[in-house]
């Protein structure tokens, strides 16, 4: 899970296998960080040291203990993803998490942006060969880059060029069905006819004949029929004013099999749980680390007009605010992050604290086997093993194998025969490993 408040560099400075550790990677492991020893207790302490109400209404799962696979709404129709949610539905029905709070869920309130590892979601990739396209333009991108998933909405040219990148993929399929030869007609057509600025990138990159039959020919080795019955799937659910959040959370859905939910809820019932702001954010200060500036960001805000705004701690005269044009502050009062919360307007713990808030009341989180590990998370993981322990619950697939490779990880391979064995494979690496 990718959080949009904290952007640290990457660990260049570490081999990456030293991070290994920090994730579970087996059912096995995740069995013995359930059975862990003194973990309630811990937990407990953890939150009253940080101004948290251990017990606060509708934020501990009913069963104790639930299962999230939590990312930012946008495109999740690769490989890994179907792996992580089939893994989603095995480990929720053998380990008993708990149902209602366990599954799929998106950070509809978290900052709309392409940049860094976020960017991916804005990218489908049909093949290899074809894409990765990026699914709205520049000035969309320009637009919204401050204001929330939840403030977009697809309309006009960027709704186009959604609808005819989508357009070109189905046509694409369709026609690779039906012969190489008609894959290269069709093409050289489309070529010809100046496809739509932007959606070009999903077609192929040459009209040369000999190389667009080759295309069509890998293409074909997917299940093919069922990949374009999916694709009209989503397709069809592209209207005018659609939310972005909303539109992914049916497609995704439709295509892995998941029911996705936003998660602010969830987000703003643990803010709400928190007692104690100025005990809290002096220890996050001391814990989760200072800005330069001496500040620390204690919460995430989307005001009126949809623009997401981290909240800072001052520790000189404990106030909070936010940095707005020009780096003018405007300072915010701790009632009005509660009454954001309280009527789901996307006000949330910053960072470093949800997640440790997450784990302290019971959440498990199934990751990206591709995510790259940030100094943030290791914070995280920091703090977590000083007060509790063990670990911090993060499980994650396979290190290694074919799904790693971006190469397979694109929509196509979903429907070829080999992903069938791959799945299994991956499945079987994790639940009886």
């Amino acid at each position: 899970m990718t959080v949009a408040a904290e952007k640290r560099p990457l660990l260049t400075d570490e081999d990456p296998a030293s991070t290994d550790h920090l994730r579970m990677r087996s059912r096995a492991e995740l069995v013995e960080h359930l059975e862990a020893p003194g973990k309630a207790d811990a937990y407990r302490e953890f939150l009253r040291a940080y101004g948290v109400d251990p017990d606060a209404e509708g934020v501990r799962p009913p069963r104790g203990k639930a299962l999230l696979m939590a990312e930012q709404p946008g495109n999740w129709l690769t490989a890994r993803d179907y792996v992580r949610a089939r893994i989603l539905e095995l480990l929720v029905a053998e380990l008993k998490f708990d149902r209602r709070l366990s599954g799929a869920r998106t950070l509809s309130h978290d900052r709309f942006t392409a940049d860094g590892e976020k960017g991916v979601f804005l990218d489908f990739c049909l093949h290899p060969e074809l894409g990765p396209v990026r699914l709205v333009g520049s000035s969309f991108i320009k637009k919204f880059r401050h204001r929330s998933y939840a403030s977009l909405r697809l309309r006009g040219t960027a709704l186009t060029r959604f609808a005819t990148t989508l357009d070109y993929a189905v046509l694409m399929l369709k026609t690779a069905r039906q012969s190489p030869k008609r894959f290269a007609k069709v093409m050289t057509t489309v070529f010809d006819s100046s496809p739509l600025p932007g959606a070009r990138d999903i077609l192929p990159a040459t009209n040369d004949p000999a190389e667009l039959r080759r295309i069509s020919q890998d293409l074909a080795t997917a299940d093919l029929l069922r990949a374009k019955r999916s694709l009209v799937s989503i397709r069809r659910l592209l209207r005018q004013g659609v939310s972005w959040p909303s539109y992914w959370d049916a497609a995704n859905g439709l295509v892995l099999s998941v029911r996705s939910r936003c998660l602010s809820p969830l987000l703003g019932r643990m803010l709400l749980a928190i007692e104690d702001p100025i005990q809290m954010s002096r220890a996050l200060l001391e814990e989760g680390g200072a800005q330069d500036d001496g500040m620390v960001s204690v919460a995430g805000l989307v005001s009126a007009d949809g623009v997401f705004r981290t909240v800072l701690f001052d520790p000189e005269n404990e106030s909070f605010f936010t940095q707005i044009r020009g780096g003018e502050r405007r300072t915010i009062e701790w009632s009005e992050l509660r009454e954001s919360a309280a009527q789901g307007q996307g006000a949330r713990p910053s960072g470093v604290l949800e997640y440790l808030m997450l784990a302290a009341f019971g959440y498990y989180m199934l990751v990206d086997s591709g995510d790259s590990f940030l100094r943030f998370h290791e914070r995280v993981c920091d703090i977590h093993r000083a007060r509790i322990g063990v670990g911090y619950p993060w499980l994650t697939c396979a290190a290694d194998g074919p799904l790693t490779d971006d190469a397979n990880n694109h929509f196509t391979h979903l429907y070829r025969p080999v992903f069938k064995d791959q799945l299994r494979d991956q499945l079987d690496a994790f639940m009886l490993g």
